[in-house]
C-alpha cells in the first residue's frame, strides 16, 4: 500500500487499554484482504478490525469529531479474539482532571468487578 503508512503503524491491540485517543483522520484503504478503516491518531495509525468496515465506512467524516477507546479483546470463537473498542464524541471528553480521574477509577473498578464475577463463575463450575 502506498498511502504513506510508516513504522508508526500499529494494530488496535497495541493501543493502551481504556485510554481515549483523538482521531485526527479516518479513511478507507484497500489492503491485501479488502477494504479496511484506517484511523490516524495523535501519535500513530491503526487499522480497525475488518468486520467494522461495513458499519463505519459511511461515517468516516464524522469520526474526526470522536475519540477511540480500546477496551481490550473479546473472544469471538474458541481460537480467535477480536479487538473491542468504542467511540466517544469529543465534547464528552471536555472534563477537568478530577472528572478524568473519577472516570478512570470507575473503568478500573468495573473491569475488576467483571473479572471477579468471572472467577466466581468459573470457581462455581
Amino acid at each position: 500500500m502506498s498511502s504513506g503508512i510508516t513504522e508508526t503503524d500499529s494494530k488496535m491491540l497495541d493501543l493502551p487499554v481504556d485510554f481515549p485517543k483523538e482521531i485526527v483522520c479516518a479513511k478507507l484503504v484497500k489492503g491485501k484482504y479488502g477494504s479496511q478503516v484506517l484511523l490516524e491518531l495523535d501519535e500513530c495509525v491503526v487499522f480497525l478490525p475488518q468486520p467494522s468496515t461495513a458499519i463505519l465506512a459511511p461515517h468516516l467524516k464524522s469520526l474526526k469529531c470522536h475519540r477511540i477507546i480500546f477496551c481490550g479483546t473479546r473472544k469471538i470463537s474458541s481460537h480467535h479474539q477480536q479487538a473491542d473498542f468504542q467511540f466517544l464524541e469529543a465534547e464528552e471528553m471536555n472534563i477537568d482532571f478530577v472528572d478524568m480521574y473519577r472516570y478512570m477509577v470507575e473503568l478500573l473498578m468495573d473491569r475488576i468487578l467483571k473479572r471477579i464475577e468471572h472467577f466466581v463463575y468459573l470457581w462455581a463450575l
